[in-house]
């Protein structure tokens, strides 16, 4: 073979691409070579930057030569299984990424990518892993970003051809036909037909400046540049291709056909399909009434795994939480826990959702292990937090339906400096729009459900407010509300009827008045979660308020070490108060639960509200972290 004193063109790309003219020239002389090939009903097996040659004549003047052409072919017909992908990954076309055999089309597309190479003078797809998630990203359409500044004549041709379908994509005859035209129509003045205009445009766009490549970043360890045997099959990849259509198609047919309009295509872009062979170590960690929740690997970072339950065709609870997810979910401000994508159990055939890993668990757990650290001052802080997180899902016109410390869950981020703890609203699968609460069904965890409901109202706002007050209270005492009694219809009606926790003795009487309100009787007299957010800051931030909160610290660490509050108070919890949310169907017999004729018990009330004993006590049967 002739010896090239410049190696392959990814190692000499910056030299030959100084200017719009000279780019013309080396593309000319590639788009040749590879048409030369195709003319005798050739095609190469493996065509990339690394198996184009460059050789330097002198000062600025190159040879550019296609080498191993037939090497791939010879391989296939050796070594290759069927639906075995050889190559190098951002250079393969779609087609043969799903196992159809190479052609001519195949070439242009890779060719494509070197003229994108030659516009932003990196590597294509530097900053991702060249694995099975790329493929599929291909599969979908991706390609990689125009360079800003780029003529229009050269990304229309070059979008042409890398286009999804490989008849659409030109000849080498064309592209060659359309560079030639480029660099010496202009010039030829024999020509009488060409346009002054096409002139002008043509020579604009050879003598165009260079822009500086705002997209150079580094490069992924996991990206590959030689020629490889990839690690996926194109069969594995169909299968996957095939799951993730399915999905979208009948996602979006049952956004269509229900009664609250919601915007599918602008939550498309969002929904990221991820491969179930990517999921490592899959732990079953716990069980729900709508799902199970695993902690598993993916790429080496720990995520939670919410398999949704009978979802082989996505069910009402699974499009909820979908839903849920990615219209409260706001990068900016993370209140919401994360779903980094969807993916399909392959034997069960249900859907997943792969979200953040809470690693400091649910609320209630980090309450039982840090409550004599948790002050007055830190308590505000989480209440702040978790009331935002809450007015994020009710400004997006969102109404929880299931909202208890269950499914609150705790991050802790460590460093060097300091520790901090973020608090995210999780288990988004019953919410539904505020405006389109048609489902009178009750499921969740009793202490948590706003007394109108067990009436046979629907669940709102308010009633997320009630559960908020619930949740106040067990910051106060580090356990769970009526963990003493048996959660039961009998509770059902004294909650009706006006029963709440009692207050402890450290409850500040702002606290407690603040409390009372969320947990009222009457759903209108209950305040927004703007305005709880809005109280829960301004004590968190005022110092005048410091000195109040200060003494009821004083009264907290006094009542902790007498065993009065927190995870030592001795109580025996009851067998049968249960915390994990579940249909109340079974206790009710219907939706539309307990009708009343009386009046609520005002005394009842009233006593419920001024006494400050502490009665309840902890109940182990929970969910575990996630």
């Amino acid at each position: 073979m002739e010896y090239t004193n410049k190696y392959s063109l990814k190692r000499c790309l910056t030299e030959i691409t100084k200017n719009w003219k000279q780019k013309l020239l080396y593309l000319y002389q590639i788009i040749r070579g590879l048409n030369d090939i195709h003319e005798k009903d050739l095609i190469h097996y493996n065509f990339h930057n690394g198996n184009i040659l460059c050789n330097k004549y002198k000062e600025e003047l190159y040879g550019i030569f296609i080498s191993d052409y037939l090497g791939l072919y010879q391989l296939a017909k050796s070594f290759l299984k069927e639906n075995d992908i050889y190559g190098v990954l951002p250079f393969i076309a779609p087609e043969i990424l799903k196992g159809q055999p190479y052609t001519q089309a195949s070439n242009i597309y890779s060719f494509s990518i070197i003229m994108w190479e030659f516009t932003s003078k990196i590597l294509p797809f530097n900053d991702k892993a060249h694995d099975l998630q790329l493929a599929l990203s291909i599969c979908k359409g991706e390609r990689p970003e125009i360079i800003e500044n780029t003529p229009q004549c050269y990304i229309d041709l070059m979008k042409k051809c890398w286009d999804e379908d490989p008849l659409k994509r030109p000849s080498s005859k064309e592209v060659l036909n359309i560079i030639e035209n480029w660099i010496f129509l202009s010039q030829n003045k024999e020509i009488e037909d060409i346009s002054e205009e096409l002139k002008s445009d043509i020579m604009e766009f050879i003598n165009a400046p260079i822009e500086h490549n705002k997209l150079i970043v580094k490069s992924h360890p996991k990206a590959c540049y030689t020629s490889h045997l990839l690690d996926l099959t194109s069969e594995e990849l169909n299968e996957i291709l095939e799951d993730s259509q399915g999905f979208l198609k009948s996602l979006k047919q049952k956004y269509q056909s229900s009664q609250n309009e919601f915007d599918y295509h602008s939550t498309k872009p969002k929904i990221k399909w991820i491969s179930y062979s990517q999921i490592k170590s899959l732990k079953k960690i716990a069980e729900g009434g709508f799902g199970i929740i695993y902690k598993a690997l993916i790429n080496g970072d720990v995520v939670a795994i919410k398999k949704v339950l009978n979802s082989q065709e996505p069910n009402k609870y699974f499009l909820n939480e979908l839903k849920s997810l990615y219209q409260c979910y706001d990068s900016k401000f993370e209140y919401i826990i994360k779903c980094h994508g969807i993916t399909k159990d392959p034997i069960t055939k249900e859907y997943m959702f792969i979200m953040k890993y809470a690693n400091g668990g649910d609320l209630h757990n980090y309450l039982q292990e840090n409550f004599a650290e948790i002050t007055w001052k830190k308590k505000l802080h989480i209440l702040w937090r978790i009331s935002d997180g809450l007015q994020t899902i009710h400004k997006k016109n969102f109404v929880h339906r299931d909202f208890h410390s269950g499914n609150i869950l705790v991050e802790i981020i460590e460093n060097d400096s300091c520790k901090i703890d973020q608090y995210l609203i999780g288990d988004l699968g019953l919410s539904q729009p505020a405006n389109d609460i048609h489902d009178s069904s009750i499921y969740g965890v009793i202490p948590y459900i706003a007394p109108e409901i067990f009436k046979g109202g629907k669940f709102s706002k308010s009633s997320d407010i009630y559960c908020m007050g619930m949740i106040m209270w067990e910051l106060t005492s580090g356990r769970k509300p009526f963990a003493n009694v048996e959660h039961d219809v009998d509770l059902i009606y004294k909650i009706i009827d006006g029963k709440r926790p009692n207050i402890t003795d450290d409850t500040p009487e702002d606290f407690a008045n603040l409390m009372k309100k969320c947990w009222n009787p009457d759903p209108k007299k209950r305040p927004s979660a703007t305005h709880v957010c809005e109280i829960f800051n301004s004590w968190s931030n005022m110092e005048m308020v410091a000195e109040y909160f200060n003494q009821a610290e004083e009264i907290r660490l006094e009542l902790i070490k007498s065993k009065m509050i927190g995870p030592d108070f001795n109580e025996k919890s009851h067998s049968k108060a249960i915390y994990t949310s579940r249909s109340l169907s079974s206790l009710t017999g219907s939706p539309s639960i307990i009708t009343f004729n009386t009046k609520p018990n005002n005394k009842l009330i009233e006593e419920s509200i001024n006494n400050k004993e502490y009665i309840t006590k902890e109940y182990e049967h929970d969910i575990n972290k996630i």
